[in-house]
């Protein structure tokens, strides 16, 4: 009998500490806390067409009805920079969110470095891009100086 992957990445989570919920048999979430705060990682498992989902959110990051416009603009600019995953606004919860989808076909099974990766990975969007989407969201920058800002490298602390 095949496992299901959404076992693996929860006994992932319960090996890190992170606080989780398994609100059903296909999906399970976790509390990572970041940089620049708490992100939620969300997994989803589509068991018919064997499809792994990944999301994820920050409370911190959510999108008023007058910055939507902006938000979407500065998720597509940001998007055409990153290679994996891709930032949305997330309507259902007026959050912009990172998503990644993976195929997992034959076994449906994935490795807990590839998970390791994916989340690190995932992370790593996030905690670079969160100033960009602060700077949107409360206004005070457009989304070009925002993505701008976001895409400069720096090197060393101040």
């Amino acid at each position: 009998m095949e496992r299901n992957p959404i076992d693996t990445i929860e006994d992932l989570f319960n090996v890190q500490e992170w606080p989780t919920q398994r609100p059903s048999d296909g999906e399970v979430i976790a509390d990572v806390v970041g940089k620049w705060g708490v992100y939620s990682v969300h997994f989803l498992w589509d068991s018919e067409v064997a499809i792994l989902q990944f999301i994820i959110t920050s409370d911190d990051l959510l999108v008023e009805k007058d910055f939507l416009s902006p938000a979407y603009e500065l998720c597509g600019r940001v998007n055409e920079k990153i290679q994996v995953g891709h930032f949305e606004v997330i309507s259902e919860a007026s959050v912009i969110g990172f998503r990644h989808g993976l195929i997992l076909p034959g076994t449906r099974t994935i490795s807990e470095f590839l998970l390791e990766e994916l989340i690190n990975t995932g992370i790593e969007m996030c905690e670079k891009f969160y100033p960009a989407f602060q700077f949107v969201l409360s206004g005070g920058r457009t989304p070009s100086e925002a993505a701008s800002m976001a895409m400069i490298n720096t090197i060393g602390e101040a």
